[in-house]
This record gives structure tokens, sequence and C-alpha cells, in this order.
């Protein structure tokens, strides 16, 4: 009897710790550089607190952090709602964070993702020339 109490225990204990483990990423659509910040020049970071269903999708998202302007939080928000996790047997809360970078000056402005974690998506953005036939 003593045995058997103690396999469900860790096996209730190893359910719970793999239910609250960090989720992988089966989808996602890549998130874009916010055109006005790109053009402005402006970086950012936005931290989210992302609720996953069982099946994987998101259920709801919060922005907890926002470094530099609203329009990041507003941005990495709508974007991880197309997300789509691993399946799990419950419902976990995951942070994410996406942060928002410049690089170097480009003729065409353009973007690009780098996943370094499904916790950590870097979104990088050329620096456009300035528009001197407007001059």
């Amino acid at each position: 009897m003593r045995t058997s109490s103690i396999v469900l225990c860790t096996l209730l204990i190893c359910y719970c710790l793999y239910a609250q483990a960090q989720r992988g990423i089966v989808h996602m659509e890549a998130p874009t550089y916010p055109n006005v910040a790109q053009w402005a020049q402006i970086q950012g970071k936005a931290t989210l607190s992302v609720m996953i269903g069982t099946d994987g999708k998101v259920l709801s998202v919060s922005v907890k952090a926002i470094q530099g302007k609203p329009l990041f939080g507003d941005e990495a928000a709508k974007n991880i709602k197309t997300w789509i996790f691993t399946p799990a047997p419950g419902e976990t809360t995951q942070e994410v964070v996406y942060d928002y970078r410049l690089i170097e000056k480009a003729i065409f402005p353009c973007s690009y993702v780098v996943l370094e974690s499904p916790q950590h998506v870097v979104i990088q953005s050329t620096v456009p020339y300035p528009d001197t036939k407007s001059r």
C-alpha cells in the first residue's frame, strides 16, 4: 500500500511539472517591426504573459512590461495570438519577450526574425536612409 502511494505521488508531481514546463512552438506567424517605430528609429522590448490552452492555442495575453513605446506591446500581443504551442495535459502560462532591435542602415527597409527560444523573439529591422529626393 505504501509503495503504491509513493508511486502515485511521484506520478502526480511529474504531471504537475510537465504541465508547468515551457512549451515549444508548433506554428508562429512572423512578427513585424512597427513601421512608425522603424522610421522613427525607435527600439523597444515587450514582455508578455501568455495563457495557453491544452490544445496549444493562445487563450489570453497580457502585457507585463514595456521598454520603449506602447506600440511594441500592442504589436507583440497581436502577433502572439496567432501562435500555436505544443499541446499539454493542462493549461499553462508562459512569459515571452519580444525584442525590437534596429541594425545597420540600408537603402530599403526590411525586417527579419530570430527565434532565440520559445520565450525570446528578436525582431531586427534595418534603419532606412532618409529620402533625399524629397528635399
